[in-house]
């Protein structure tokens, strides 16, 4: 294997770990909606785990990967011994402060459901949810801070680790108890599956060697400047980071979505969860297993390296998203029933459903692109560039929410998400361009019309056979799989035509 694939072998890892995650989390929403469908308890449910989880992205882990990987990468692969020392540091400041945060939102539920879901502020259910809920946020914290230590010691599978065992222990519960318990099952396998992570990756760290002690966070020290670095992204609510935009979206979805009729969060959180697939599947495992490796480059200052690995990454990430976004744009309908058919979702919600599955189909291709372009920046240390794209970006979606929601209802706030991300990615390329020398850009382009033009083929093939209605007897075959093959095949032979102009390396594990 030739060393500049390194990358590329840590992304397939983590891209493995991600989907057995993300199945998981797919089986968990179909359970959830098994048992409860979509309801007032599924929204108060989504609304309560939102709170810890937006504040945990929002005031810390969007900088985390942007303030911490880049800076504790450089710092281990100069003095193992001090790196592990000032993320000690770090992670004594990080578990204190997000002690405090998880007491305020138990002691102060209505605050939060009212900022977090006005049309739900009067809910004792919601209330009951979120304060039991509350000790999530300095779980998430102390057990995502571990991670980011793997991830800067170029072990980036160990992340996605941290939802494996978090949706493992949920799906069990369900599974077992789901149908007995109720609720109570729900919430109690959420915390005990993050209390399970956290043990995980705490017992990972140490078997790799950090056995520092509890270091006082109210001394100077690197830690805490780390910590401190991160100050700007808590200010504009994580905007420009790794997550924040996307998670802002996810506040925006329940604010709009809150006045919305009953189960229109759900809806939304579950077309949410079927986009998301990809784009942790692809971007997120591309982008975070990129980072190390762009920093150390771009420190060593070997810029032909960085710009190689990065126009991989693009490449391999836009290949791969490109036919996704056409199965979700073109079938939507067939795929949400295909998935959702056998649960408590009544024909009406299922449609529903369908129609935002097809509006998120470009926030498939926009977000997972994102994610790659934001590892460079982090990576080049601007963090005042990534906070003013992400500030403009929520600015854009908020707005276009605004003017979608009430006139084309829960398809109308996916398609702001879609056009907010086109948008984003956009800015990031801008921002980007002088980074990337002309002739990688160059090359970028040629890939992404040839790639482009197999997706557009694509489509046609699959608008084609579904209007075929060959298999009358078994729809579903006929309007789904059927079609789903057809125009994969027809997208595959088009690369393979094309595979030299592509001049993608073949990754060996």
């Amino acid at each position: 294997m030739r060393k500049y694939n390194h990358f590329l072998v840590q992304a397939a890892r983590l891209g493995s770990l991600t989907l057995v995650s993300s199945v998981l989390g797919f089986a968990r929403e179909v359970l959830i909606a098994r048992d409860f469908g979509a309801s007032h308890v599924t929204d108060s449910y989504l609304v309560a785990l939102s709170v810890p989880m937006l504040i945990y992205v929002l005031f810390f882990g969007s900088g985390l990967n942007v303030s911490l990987v880049p800076r504790l990468s450089t710092l281990l692969s100069q003095d193992a011994t001090r790196g592990r020392q000032v993320f000690a540091q770090f992670l004594s400041a990080a578990a204190l402060w997000s002690g405090l945060a998880s007491s305020m939102i138990f002691l102060f539920p209505r605050v939060f459901v009212h900022v977090f879901a006005p049309g739900m502020a009067a809910s004792p259910v919601a209330l009951g949810f979120v304060r039991t809920l509350a000790p999530l946020l300095f779980i998430f914290v102390i057990t995502f801070a571990l991670g980011s230590f793997h991830c800067a010691r170029d072990r980036t599978s160990n992340w996605a680790l941290i939802t494996v065992v978090q949706n493992v222990t949920l799906v069990v519960a369900l599974l077992l108890l789901g149908r007995m318990g109720g609720a109570k099952i729900l919430l109690f396998g959420t915390i005990a599956g993050a209390l399970l992570s956290f043990i995980v990756q705490a017992r990972v760290a140490r078997l790799d060697g950090f056995r520092e002690t509890w270091v006082s966070p109210f001394r100077r020290g690197e830690g805490v400047s780390i910590l401190a670095s991160m100050i700007p992204f808590a200010f504009v609510f994580g905007l420009g980071g790794d997550y924040g935009t996307g998670q802002v979206d996810i506040f925006l979805v329940r604010l709009f979505a809150s006045r919305l009729t009953p189960g229109s969060i759900t809806l939304l959180a579950l077309g949410n969860k079927l986009m998301a697939l990809p784009v942790v599947f692809i971007g997120a495992a591309l982008g975070l297993a990129l980072l190390p490796s762009l920093s150390v480059a771009i420190a060593k200052e070997s810029w032909e390296k960085a710009s190689r690995d990065f126009a991989q990454a693009m490449s391999y990430a836009f290949l791969a998203v490109c036919p996704i976004a056409v199965i979700y744009f073109d079938l939507g309908v067939p795929m949400a029933r295909l998935a959702f058919e056998r649960t408590a979702l009544t024909p009406n919600q299922l449609e529903q459903l369908g129609a935002i599955l097809r509006a998120y189909a470009g926030a498939v291709i926009g977000l997972v692109l994102v994610y790659i372009l934001n590892s460079y920046l982090a990576a080049l240390r601007q963090t005042r560039a990534l906070i003013g794209a992400g500030v403009a970006t929520a600015a854009i979606d908020a707005l276009l929410m605004a003017v979608f929601w009430h006139r084309y209802q829960a398809p109308g706030i996916a398609v702001a998400i879609s056009i907010g991300s086109f948008f984003y990615c956009i800015l990031l390329l801008g921002l980007l361009a002088k980074f990337i020398p002309r002739v990688a850009r160059a090359e970028l382009f040629v890939r992404a019309v040839i790639i482009i033009i197999g997706a557009v083929g694509m489509h046609l093939v699959l608008i084609f056979t579904v209007r075929l209605n060959v298999f009358t007897s078994a729809p579903l075959f006929g309007n789904a799989v059927l079609p789903i093959v057809a125009g994969l095949l027809m997208y595959v032979t088009w690369l393979v035509l094309h595979r030299g102009r592509l001049q993608l390396t073949v990754v060996s594990f």
